[in-house]
C-alpha cells in the first residue's frame, strides 16, 4: 500500500510538472519544506507540525501587472481511482492543508527572499492552486460542481485560489495543442483587466500563462507563423 501511494504521488508530480512547464511556469521550485510557525497546525497524529510541504512553488513578478509579485503555492493530489463521492469534505481537507502552509510560508525567509531586490514591486500576492487529478479511465470528469458551496472558497486566505481538475487540465492542454498546430510561435494574452474579447484589444502577450486563465472558459492566444500575426480564441 505504501509503495502504491508513493508511486501515485510521483506520477502526480510528473503530470503536474509537465502541465506547468507547458503553460510557461518553468522556473518553479519543487518539494519545498517550510518551517511551521503556528502551534495550532497539527499533523495526522494530532501533534504540532514542524514543517509544511509545498509540492510546487512558482514565485514570479507578474508580466500583466508588473507592480505585483505573486507567490503561487501548488498542492498536487493524484489518484488512480475515481474521484471520491464526498468531494466537498475532501476538498476542505486539501484546502485546509494548503492554507495552513500559506500562513507559515508568508512568515518564512523563503517567501521574503524571492521578492527581495525586485524593482517596481508594490504588492505581494499569494495564489493557491490545487492540482487534483484522477487517472481512472482517463476521465475528463470535473469536481468543481461538487465543491462550489464549500466554505473554503469564501474563507480562503489567498488572493486567488484555483482548482485544476481533469476537465480543466484537458481543456487547457487541448487549447494549447490547437493553437500550436499551425503556428511556430504561440503566446498567451492577458484579458484579466478587460471584458472585451475583440482580438484588436489583445495588446500584451507572453509565453507565461496568467493565473486568471486557469479558471477561464476562454483561452486567448497571439500566434505567429511566417511573420504573420493572428489572434486566436479557444472556448
Amino acid at each position: 500500500m505504501g509503495e502504491k501511494s508513493k508511486t501515485s504521488g510521483e506520477d502526480g508530480e510528473k503530470l503536474a510538472s509537465d502541465f506547468f512547464n507547458l503553460i510557461g511556469w518553468n522556473a518553479n521550485k519543487k518539494g519545498l519544506s517550510i518551517p511551521c510557525s503556528d502551534s495550532n497546525h497539527l499533523n495526522k497524529d494530532g501533534n504540532s507540525r514542524k514543517t509544511h510541504g509545498v509540492d510546487i512553488l512558482f514565485p514570479a513578478q507578474s508580466w500583466e501587472n508588473p507592480q505585483d509579485f505573486v507567490h503561487h503555492l501548488i498542492s498536487v493530489k493524484h489518484t488512480i481511482k475515481p474521484y471520491v463521492k464526498n468531494l466537498s469534505s475532501k476538498f476542505n481537507e486539501f484546502s485546509s492543508d494548503i492554507q495552513e502552509a500559506l500562513s507559515c510560508y508568508k512568515r518564512s525567509s523563503v517567501s521574503s527572499n524571492y521578492s527581495k531586490g525586485k524593482s517596481r514591486i508594490e504588492n505581494i500576492k499569494y495564489v493557491g492552486i490545487l492540482f487534483w487529478i484522477s487517472e481512472y479511465l482517463s476521465t475528463k470528469e470535473s469536481v468543481l460542481e461538487g465543491i462550489s458551496s464549500s466554505r473554503s472558497f469564501s474563507d480562503s486566505k489567498f488572493d486567488g485560489f484555483y482548482v485544476l481538475d481533469n476537465r480543466r487540465v484537458h481543456f487547457i492542454r487541448d487549447s494549447i495543442k490547437f493553437a500550436k498546430t499551425d503556428y511556430s510561435k504561440t503566446e498567451f494574452v492577458n484579458i484579466n483587466d478587460s471584458s472585451s474579447l475583440d482580438p484588436a484589444d489583445f495588446n500584451t502577450s507572453s509565453t507565461v500563462m496568467p493565473a486568471a486563465l486557469l479558471a477561464s472558459n476562454v483561452i486567448p492566444f497571439k500566434s505567429t507563423c511566417l511573420g504573420r500575426v493572428d489572434k486566436l480564441i479557444n472556448r
